[in-house]
């Protein structure tokens, strides 16, 4: 990663050129690059872009939306999402990144819990697509009041062969609450089916100096 004088951030991902416009000085959680994300984007390269050619990913919480430009360099269809007040520097990145040599990153807003869920027009996405292979959720457990609606989102965008990946800094020793609520959460279809949460081993991805990683592969049973 450099930094330009224009103060845009620019990475070799995939072997593919991206450029990311931030926002650090404005107070916005979504307008900042968050070292998580550098953690999982390591992690991604090192599985190789054949990992996630043709595949169909959503990104909660996008941010800026590094995450989502880089899979779509390896050629996903990726869907990235945030709040609505979050999108136009998303739409700006990825419109900075469009290339006919990647697959697809489309930008839409997706408040969590049932209702944003259903307000959406991801429910629509996934009857036409099918289910997505890959979700990613890169340091969304910061704020423990947001837990339950995270969940029942996962639960909804979450299908039979999907892999969650689940990244985050325990900051406040209450983020890994978030695993519990996932283990103990009931299916809103009312079936038996339950989440299986498996940790990723540190000495499988480089932390770059981060600490207190909790990093995690979400799965049905």
């Amino acid at each position: 990663m450099t930094s330009d004088d224009d103060g845009l951030l620019r990475f070799n991902v995939f072997n593919k050129p991206v450029v990311l416009a931030t926002e650090t000085d404005s107070g916005s959680v979504a307008g900042k690059l968050w070292s998580v994300s550098l953690v999982l984007l390591d992690y991604f390269q090192k599985l190789g872009p054949e990992t996630f050619a043709d595949k169909k990913i959503l990104e909660l919480g996008a941010g800026v939306g590094l995450l989502s430009i880089a899979l779509s360099r390896a050629g996903a269809s990726v869907t990235c999402t945030d709040l609505p007040s979050a999108l136009p520097m998303l739409d700006e990145n990825c419109e900075k990144n469009k290339n006919a040599d990647s697959g697809a990153c489309r930008v839409t807003a997706l408040g969590w819990g049932v209702e944003g869920f259903e307000e959406s027009g991801i429910a629509q996405e996934m009857q036409t697509n099918g289910d997505y292979d890959y979700i990613i959720c890169a340091d969304l457990c910061y704020d423990e009041s947001l837990h339950d609606i995270l969940v029942e989102t996962l639960q909804r965008i979450t299908g039979p062969k999907t892999v969650v990946y689940l990244i985050y800094i325990d900051r406040m020793n209450f983020d890994i609450m978030l695993n519990v609520k996932l283990c103990e959460a009931e299916d809103p279809e009312g079936t038996d089916k339950e989440f299986r949460i498996d940790m990723v081993k540190d000495t499988d991805y480089d932390c770059l100096g981060v600490e207190g990683i909790h990093f995690y592969k979400v799965m049905y049973n």
